[in-house]
C-alpha cells in the first residue's frame, strides 16, 4: 500500500540514517513515530509496520528488525 502523505515521504532521510547507522533504539523511535502517524490517518498497516519495528527493537531480535526496517520505502509514492 501506497501513501502520498507529505509528512511520511518527511521521514525517508531519517529512514535511511537509521537503515545505515542500525541504532535500535532510534529505530524503535521511528516505528513509534510511524504508528503514531498511521494512527493519525487511520491506517492500519503504518500502525502495525511501526508496532512490529517496535517490538523487534524492544526484545532485540535484529534479524527481524532489520528486514522489517528495510520495508519502509514500500509505503512511500514518490
Amino acid at each position: 500500500m501506497l501513501f502520498r502523505s507529505e509528512r511520511l515521504r518527511a521521514l525517508v532521510p531519517e529512514w535511511k540514517e537509521l537503515n545505515w547507522r542500525q541504532t535500535v533504539n532510534d529505530m524503535e523511535a521511528f516505528g513509534q513515530k510511524t504508528a503514531s502517524l498511521g494512527t493519525e490517518y487511520a491506517e492500519r498497516v503504518l500502525i502495525e509496520w511501526g508496532e512490529t519495528v517496535q517490538g523487534a527493537a524492544y526484545q532485540f531480535d535484529l534479524e527481524r528488525l532489520n528486514r522489517v526496517f528495510a520495508r519502509f520505502p514500500e509505503f512511500i509514492d514518490e
